[in-house]
């Protein structure tokens, strides 16, 4: 190579910049000059081959001109999977709470050491970070589009190798980009169901056994999305065996009241009923009653743990950035658990209004229902600074607050907050056709209640006075001239 030191002279010479002889035991300069010579003959620089696992590029080079295929990868120094690496690992620095993506799950940092063993999760990676920048600007990206439709691509071919479709992985990589959707595609593509996906392979990788930590959280996190969207999905079906291997699997979720019980109402095998109660109100009345009486016992044990949250977040001001950043996202990932508890609370609530009389009841629901609104509504507000992502998290109990409202004074103000979190790309895009079909549910739950109930009392009656009953009632009024057949 060209400005390599090739000269073998001695140390003398070669300080000197003169020839030397390279005789033997001394040089001749320094037999003249009677001076040591040292270091005559040495070579002092040599270029080895460059070996990768343990092949050199030499035998690559002589493997390939033989036809042989060699064993070993590309000695890129960069490729997409390392940029892609590098990228999420920027991300996670972000302490920010309006752009954490821990909000996610607890998971993502242990996703880099994982990049560039599986395609899909890759790609899948890729298109959330363009979908990411897409909360910073507000604006859907060609690029995001073009990111997630190739994740599309890959994850469809890891699905149909049976190698792959059962890993952590693929699993992995189809919960992102159930996130990823809300983010790319606006409003979310009806034919793209990553929730049918999860649904059928959920059963299968759950058997397995998984026992690493990883493993683990990507499977609660893709349970628990599952469960929420087949609650207004009732063509996605869920598998029988899903139940009883989550309730040994997984076991409760971590969180804690100020006693450090955990929160009954949001145990994963608990939530894992929620679609049934909705698909089938009457067979499950007394499940809805009993899971209702649990939230009754664990919102105001939230509510407290809450506050306490919020006092040491607002006295604590004067701490280090790095504490303050800890306390602050530790308030905003309980409102987010409260938000859950008000939201289960309201659904239940209303369930049990429609398949119940008041006065059947020992719990007043109608004034709980208005206080449960109230504080979906004040959590609404609190969390709009968080907005894009934490923010997000308070997003089902206002929609429940304003599918159960009444008045159109505080219908109106739900609907204006709700809009202040949709001028982001966020889940609660589509909300308002998904909260008036439970609310016309509803309505139809309460009447098809009431007239089973009319219908089981008369048939009680003795036959005299049913046919009594029957015989004084009035017929409908008809105008004159009109045409009784039609």
């Amino acid at each position: 190579m060209p400005g390599t030191p090739r000269s073998r002279g001695c140390d003398n010479c070669r300080r000197q910049k003169k020839k030397c002889d390279q005789e033997k035991p001394k040089c001749s300069r320094c037999m003249r000059l009677g001076i040591e010579c040292t270091g005559a003959g040495q070579q002092r620089w040599k270029f080895q081959e460059q070996t990768i696992h343990g092949q050199s590029l030499t035998a690559q080079s002589q493997a390939l001109h033989n036809g042989q295929p060699s064993q070993s990868p590309n000695a890129n120094l960069s490729n997409s999977s390392t940029m892609t690496s590098g990228g999420l690992v920027a991300l996670l620095q972000i302490t920010d709470l309006r752009y954490d993506i821990s909000v996610y799950g607890t998971y993502w940092d242990r996703i880099p050491r994982r990049m560039g063993t599986c395609e899909a999760l890759d790609t899948a990676v890729a298109a959330f970070l363009q979908g990411h920048r897409n909360t910073l600007s507000r604006n859907i990206s060609i690029e995001s589009l073009a990111a997630f439709g190739k994740a599309l691509r890959s994850t469809q071919a890891a699905l149909s190798d049976p190698k792959q479709a059962y890993t952590g992985n693929v699993l992995c990589a189809v919960s992102i980009l159930a996130i990823t959707q809300t983010m790319v595609v606006k409003p979310p593509d009806p034919y793209v169901n990553h929730t049918a996906v999860l649904a059928h392979i959920l059963p299968g990788i759950i058997e397995q056994g998984w026992t690493s930590r990883f493993d683990h959280e990507v499977l609660i996190t893709a349970s628990v999305s599952l469960i929420y969207i087949c609650i207004f999905r009732h063509d996605i079906p869920l598998h029988e065996s899903l139940t009883p291997l989550l309730r040994q699997y997984t076991g409760p979720r971590p969180w804690k009241s100020n006693h450090g019980n955990p929160f009954r109402s949001i145990e994963i095998h608990k939530l894992l009923n929620l679609p049934y109660y909705l698909r089938e109100p009457e067979k499950y009345g007394p499940d809805i009653r009993e899971a209702y009486a649990i939230l009754r016992e664990d919102i105001p044990e939230a509510r407290n743990r809450l506050a306490r949250l919020a006092e040491r977040n607002s006295v604590e001001i004067e701490l280090a950035s790095a504490m303050k950043s800890t306390i602050e996202k530790q308030h905003a990932r309980f409102q987010i658990v409260y938000g859950i508890l008000l939201g289960l609370a309201l659904f239940m609530n209303g369930l049990l209004d429609a398949l119940s009389d008041a006065q059947d009841l020992e719990w007043p629901l109608v004034d709980e229902c208005v206080s449960l609104r109230e504080e979906a509504l004040k959590l609404g507000h609190d969390m709009l600074g968080l907005r894009p992502l934490y923010g997000a998290g308070v997003l089902n109990p206002m929609i429940m607050a304003w599918t159960l409202e009444s008045e159109q004074a505080k219908r109106e103000e739900l609907e204006n907050v709700l809009a202040e979190y949709n001028e982001f790309p966020a889940p609660a895009q589509n909300w308002y056709s998904g909260a008036i079909w439970l609310r016309a549910y509803l309505k139809r739950l309460k009447a098809r209640v009431a007239m089973e109930k009319a219908r089981l009392e008369l048939i009680s009656l003795p036959e005299k006075e049913r046919l009594t009953l029957i015989d004084n009632e009035p017929l409908p009024e008809i105008a004159a001239g009109s045409c009784v057949i039609l």
